[in-house]
């Protein structure tokens, strides 16, 4: 008699909720135009400042002196420190000023993700013989905060690292005497990698956003196992992420990443562009509902 076979049935996932590139693009606009604000107002000010400084005659390329040459260590002190409160007040007012477009900036970002993924959800169960309610909840609110507060504290960051990099470059020309074009050379440098940056953070954050709302939204409605999905977000993926790949996990828990040493959620780490596919009863008369 033949033995019997077991058949092994694939789980039933819906479709995975991934970023809209549009809404990549239009956020990245916006920061953009952040940036470019604080870029040429930062730069009239600290040009002016530093060519109201009594600086020592200019020194050559190569040297890389501790101090300007001519300058007593008393008077290097009393330079640094002119350059530090004059750089210092220019950061500090742009930090608040920042601060709050920041929050303005994640707000919108939140608000559109949430507006398209809860779209794309329905969608993706309608189309797998699922209806599910979209709501919004304390789970939900607190996701969306949560997405807010991100949000708001990457913006800050890039404008942080900013204003470092532009006191360094002060520093610099200073204690090597040089001169203004100098420094507006440091300076287009310092504004071109904030630039760049800004632009993978906006792909990078329109990511975690659409993750964490899709996420809040799937465990409202009661799904709780997904498949990881892999997707890179740059051009050398995480290796860990690319084995994670179609393995199935706990929403609410995450899948292990051996490289970090505890479990993580598709997109949560910096520049992750994984997705994942939500987990559905086969008896579609259970609905999602």
């Amino acid at each position: 008699m033949a033995a019997a076979r077991i058949i092994k049935r694939r789980p039933l996932a819906a479709r995975a909720v991934l970023p809209n590139a549009a809404l990549t693009a239009e956020y990245h606009r916006r920061l953009a135009d952040l940036i470019a604000e604080m870029r040429a107002d930062v730069d009239r000010q600290v040009l002016a400042a530093y060519g109201g400084l009594s600086l020592p005659k200019a020194t050559t390329a190569a040297d890389a002196a501790p101090r300007p040459k001519g300058m007593t260590e008393a008077e290097v002190d009393k330079l640094m420190e002119e350059i530090d409160k004059r750089v210092g007040r220019i950061g500090r007012a742009w930090q608040t000023k920042s601060g709050r477009r920041a929050f303005d900036l994640a707000e919108w970002l939140v608000g559109r993700v949430d507006g398209y993924s809860s779209r794309a959800i329905r969608e993706a169960l309608k189309a797998a013989g699922f209806t599910v309610k979209i709501r919004n909840t304390p789970q939900i609110t607190a996701a969306w905060n949560a997405a807010v507060k991100e949000g708001v504290a990457l913006i800050r960051t890039i404008s942080n690292e900013y204003m470092g990099q532009v006191g360094r470059a002060v520093w610099e020309s200073a204690s090597r005497g040089r001169d203004l074009h100098y420094l507006k050379e440091q300076l287009l440098s310092v504004g071109v990698r904030t630039e760049r940056k800004a632009e993978l953070l906006a792909k990078d954050q329109n990511n975690k956003a659409t993750a964490a709302l899709s996420r809040a939204r799937y465990e409202d409605a009661g799904v709780t196992r997904a498949i990881w999905m892999h997707r890179s977000g740059s051009k050398q993926p995480r290796q860990t992420h690319i084995e994670m790949n179609g393995k199935p996990f706990d929403i609410a828990v995450g899948l292990y990443d051996k490289d970090v040493g505890r479990e993580i959620q598709p997109a949560e780490l910096y520049y992750c562009g994984c997705a994942m596919r939500p987990i559905l009863p086969r008896d579609r008369r259970a609905g999602i509902e």
